[in-house]
């Protein structure tokens, strides 16, 4: 899949230690990986499906969806534009609190992405740290949109060429339209390292949220920060 930067980019290598060295981003997945005290062997059952053995049971890592960008397409872009992440590998997790038991300890901030549709068709991806508890009236008020709702899965797929559980700011390297509006919590803009899933949920990529901002840029998207402080109760 082939990407043109719409917009011209000073990207340059920044000092944050936390994100050096570069960890190699593409897993040998029949290797077993260590996350904190877990020790998780994926195994492949064809090219695009993972399963990781969890007991007694099988989870399944999610998909991209097929024609859109890959993992690999948008590390890709990430060197292109010579922003530094580093890349951890845990078992599939779907909700915050599965990634709090799994991914291990991690540095930096770590977040949720949440993906709506209002009234009047608009899309909205909302980027905040894990324990914001968001009331989506207040919220729609402070965006100024038309009643804000939850997007299908279907839109999820079809918009983000992710599936629920893997959605996150990378996933706007899937929406040439750029007709998503990007809302941060400003509260993120004050971390040094942001982690999010890069389009599976089986990873977890941490990222200085300048150069999240610079690759967003690149993209063609402007993202808005917003101080949602008032639309929150903190647990």
């Amino acid at each position: 899949m082939r990407f043109e930067l719409t917009t011209s980019t000073l990207a340059r290598l920044r000092s944050t230690p936390e994100l050096h060295p570069l960890e190699t981003r593409r897993r040998n997945i029949f290797a077993p990986t260590a996350v904190g005290k877990h020790l998780f062997a994926p195994l492949l059952i064809n090219l695009t499906v993972v399963f990781y053995p969890i007991g007694i049971l099988m989870v399944k890592a999610t998909q991209t969806a097929l024609g859109m960008a890959t993992t690999d397409d948008l590390f890709a872009l990430l060197d292109k534009l010579n922003i530094p992440t580093k890349t951890h590998f845990h078992r599939p997790v779907r909700t915050v609190d599965e990634n709090r038991s799994f991914r291990g300890t991690l540095p930096g901030t770590h977040t949720k992405t949440l993906f709506f549709k209002d009234k009047k068709k608009d899309f909205w991806l909302c980027a905040m740290e894990e324990t914001v508890q968001l009331d989506i009236g207040v919220l729609s008020d402070l965006l100024g949109s038309a009643r804000l709702s939850f997007a299908s899965v279907e839109r999820v797929k079809s918009k983000l060429g992710v599936e629920p559980g893997a959605i996150s700011p990378f996933a706007l390297i899937n929406n040439p339209q750029n007709d998503i509006n990007m809302i941060f919590d400003a509260s993120l803009m004050l971390s040094k390292v942001v982690n999010f899933h890069p389009l599976l949920n089986d990873c977890t990529t941490a990222i200085n949220p300048n150069d999240l901002i610079i690759f967003l840029q690149a993209l063609g998207h402007n993202p808005v920060h917003v101080d949602l402080g008032p639309t929150t109760d903190k647990k």
